[in-house]
């Protein structure tokens, strides 16, 4: 674009990258002297920095990309000096599974920060059975995503599902995990105990337990609506819809009689709320209770039922929250209170993968990304 103003003129870059065979998400970073263009190539496991040559005149892209690094971590953030020395960020960011005790009275982080699990893969955390014994996570150890369980009690960990996976969780009563898989577009069911998985629903994905045992809360449809369906006879009852909005990460709450859930209103909004479970029929837009109007996702129900966990970007970070809610009517009480912040740079949320979180047995569960470096120069 003219730094004078005016109309923003395409380049033509994504079209010579993909001919070229650069993947990842392509990130300017800096000009050099010569008017080419330094930028980043990330992928879900590496970036490196290339360099691309964009015509001061036309603003078009000439000739081919030519890549300036060539490891294996994110190498990101270049500058160049006019004589041509190139410094660059080499990071290594990896995520694990955290948690961190929670007092009974306020709800607020009340303890130091502790690594559930401990690899060089990728591991998210999903759920955690309601005695807290055991965890159930998705991993990229297996070099794809499958699902795993940990023990929190001995330590234990096992792999259960070997076909891949995007999403699962764990009954309350910790004998059952559903896992779902948006290649295939269905929920089977994974006995804890061993033995062969059964079909729960076909054309569906990503849910959550009710409390008994009884129900799943599941998505279908795009935007995503949300279906309960009872577990023991198929049944299949519409919750909640909206027109342009994908309704995600539904909860029951603690006495299955509400779901809340987090929206997507727009590409930079997000919102929370929660809709009575027991009406029998989908629940109109007007009726839904509105939790976090500003930006809330990944919502989480107090123990008691008289508060939402949920993570935040409102102070410009990623960081965990809690919303008083009236214990009947799911109405937000006073303000939300900050249950931790991510402000370090060193671990964060929603980093390498998405706030997933949890609460259980007195813990906030979390997804968190650990970040090292180095700065490295180059001629």
């Amino acid at each position: 674009m003219p730094i004078a103003g005016g109309t923003p003129r395409p380049t033509g870059a994504i079209d010579v990258l993909a001919r070229s065979g650069v993947e990842g998400i392509p990130v300017p970073a800096a000009w050099t002297s010569g008017g080419d263009v330094l930028f980043t190539a990330q992928t879900d496991q590496a970036a490196n920095v290339w360099q691309l040559a964009v015509s001061p005149a036309t603003g078009r892209v000439g000739g081919s990309p030519k890549q300036l690094t060539l490891g294996t971590a994110v190498e990101r953030s270049p500058s160049i000096s006019k004589d041509g020395l190139l410094v660059f960020d080499s990071l290594v960011e990896n995520v694990d599974v955290w948690r961190v005790p929670l007092d009974h009275v306020s709800g607020i982080a009340d303890g130091a920060l502790e690594r559930i699990t401990d690899n060089a893969s990728t591991d998210r955390v999903e759920n955690v059975s309601s005695d807290g014994r055991t965890m159930v996570f998705v991993s990229s150890r297996a070099q794809r995503d499958e699902v795993w369980l940990k023990d929190l009690h001995t330590g234990l960990e096992r792999q259960l599902t070997s076909s891949g996976a995007v999403d699962a969780r764990i009954s309350p009563d910790g004998t059952m995990v559903a896992v779902s898989s948006l290649m295939l577009g269905e929920i089977d069911l994974y006995p804890v105990g061993g033995g062969e998985p059964s079909r729960l629903c076909e054309n569906c994905g990503e849910g959550a337990w009710s409390m008994d045992g009884t129900r799943f809360i599941f998505g279908r449809g795009t935007p995503r609506r949300r279906i309960v369906i009872d577990v023991r006879t198929k049944v299949e009852t519409a919750l909640a819809a909206h027109p342009h909005w994908n309704l995600l990460q539904p909860r029951f709450s603690p006495g299955d009689d509400w779901v809340v859930f987090h929206t997507t209103n727009t590409p930079v909004v997000r919102q929370i709320y929660a809709v009575p479970a027991t009406s029998g029929t989908s629940v109109p837009v007007e009726s839904w209770i509105p939790i976090v109007t500003d930006y809330g996702i990944y919502p989480s129900w107090a123990p008691d039922g008289s508060g939402i966990y949920y993570f935040s970007s409102r102070d410009g970070f990623y960081c965990a929250w809690l919303q008083p809610v009236d214990p009947r009517t799911k109405r937000p009480l006073g303000e939300p209170r900050p249950v931790r912040h991510f402000h370090e740079p060193r671990l964060r949320v929603a980093v390498g993968t998405t706030a997933m979180n949890d609460v259980q047995d007195g813990y906030l569960y979390m997804s968190l990304t650990e970040t090292t470096g180095n700065i490295w120069l180059m001629k």
